[in-house]
């Protein structure tokens, strides 16, 4: 397919290959122009392809077991594309997936990955080859209450003294106004075990999820409350419960409440403790350094999707960019900056 795209005034006619793999686009229309005036400059790009506007533009860099993969999308209503990228920065291979959400998070697995994504009170997971080739395995799960408000989701060793059927995949987490919810999925993608972790009365407040491996094999769950005051929570039946809220406290203004998993992702302790105070979000310094420094034309706004340091000096950079009131194209690029 011929496909005309106007940048700075000038008319370029794109060749587009809709099949295989993505396009690594050459041209300075495309992305990151060559500038002197910015610290960075391109070494590859890859065109992702485009979006209505800066605003809908969606996308992450995950590297997931030694290999780099992207994932983008255009439109609300559109679905991700999931990228293999090269050594060099390119993106390669490619697959359009089933994930309509706002985001899709990536996880390793015995053999491949994990994409998991969540809108409205469903969650899509699709298990891949880390090769992205063959058929990918679709699984669509459902909290029983409400909508998903947050989820997280990590890799799954297993026990080391019995089998299980998940090992070799994943947990994932999902909060809803009532609780969590949590799945074990294999590494095929087929679904192992649902199970109600952290139940608290209905409130939308108590939202934000983490979710992490610790030393002795188990994972550790925390769910953050903030403008509301949660009682200490109880297990019971291996389920962390918490009976009622302190409407009449002010303080903590933000409550960690948390869930310890063992090796069988099954809950044994829970307990209530005050949010530390949070820093910038993980990768912040890199996303705002890559906005300030990746070459543009002057009427062009780049917006940064993700920002990731590849060596001292060369990061790959996931940016949407365009004019305020058009267009935009979603854009891969491995670029290299003279920062000392």
């Amino acid at each position: 397919m011929v496909a005309m795209i106007k940048a700075w005034g000038v008319l370029v006619l794109v060749t587009v290959s809709m099949a295989g793999c993505a396009k690594t686009v050459q041209q300075d229309t495309t992305g990151l122009p060559d500038k002197s005036t910015t610290e960075c400059q391109r070494l590859e790009s890859s065109d992702l392809g485009g979006a209505e506007s800066a605003f809908s533009c969606r996308g992450g860099i995950f590297e997931v077991g030694g290999g780099l993969f992207a994932t983008a999308k255009g439109s609300k209503q559109g679905v991700f594309t999931l990228f293999g990228i090269s050594e060099k920065g390119v993106a390669e291979a490619r697959v359009e997936t089933e994930h309509s959400g706002d985001r899709v998070i990536l996880v390793e697995t015995r053999g491949g990955l994990l994409a998991v994504s969540a809108k409205g009170a469903s969650l899509k997971v699709s298990a891949h080859a880390s090769s992205l080739a063959g058929e990918a395995v679709t699984l669509d799960l459902r909290v029983d209450k409400g909508k998903i408000l947050d989820f997280v989701a990590v890799s799954f060793s297993g026990p080391k003294d019995r089998e299980n059927a998940a090992a070799g995949g994943a947990i994932i987490a999902a909060s809803t106004g009532h609780g969590v919810w949590m799945y074990l999925v294999g590494p095929g993608g087929e679904l192992v075990e649902t199970r109600m972790v952290l139940e608290h009365p209905e409130m939308g407040y108590c939202r934000k999820l983490g979710l992490e491996p610790v030393a002795d094999g188990g994972y550790a769950l925390a769910l953050r409350c903030q403008e509301v005051v949660p009682r200490a929570p109880e297990m019971i039946k291996h389920r962390a419960v918490v009976s009622e809220f302190d409407y009449d406290a002010t303080e903590p203004p933000s409550t960690d409440l948390s869930v310890l998993l063992d090796s069988a992702a099954l809950p044994t302790s829970t307990g209530a403790q005050a949010s530390a105070e949070e820093g910038e979000p993980v990768g912040y310094q890199t996303r705002q350094y890559l906005k300030e420094q990746l070459p543009r034309p002057a009427e062009h706004r780049v917006h940064i999707l993700e920002g990731l340091m590849l060596k001292e000096r060369d990061y790959l950079a996931l940016s949407c960019q365009g004019p305020d009131d058009g267009p935009v194209s979603i854009n891969l690029s491995r670029v290299t900056c003279d920062r000392w």
